[in-house]
């Protein structure tokens, strides 16, 4: 993020202070929600992938 507020300012030499703040806000959501995502397909494939769990005939009544 900082790389292309460092490259904006140059090509653009009346950045506002205003416009650095929302470039700074908008790509830290943006890495919130591509993180967020991210972990809830790891939980979802994790949970999906994983071997079913031992059943103790105990409890079932065997």
């Amino acid at each position: 993020m900082l790389s292309i507020i460092l490259t904006g300012s140059v090509m653009y030499p009346d950045f506002s202070g205003r416009t650095i703040i929302g470039v700074l806000v908008g790509g830290t959501a943006f890495v919130i929600v591509g993180y967020t995502g991210t972990m809830r397909l790891r939980r979802a494939r994790a949970a999906k992938d994983a071997p079913p769990a031992p059943v103790d005939r105990a409890l079932r009544g065997a």
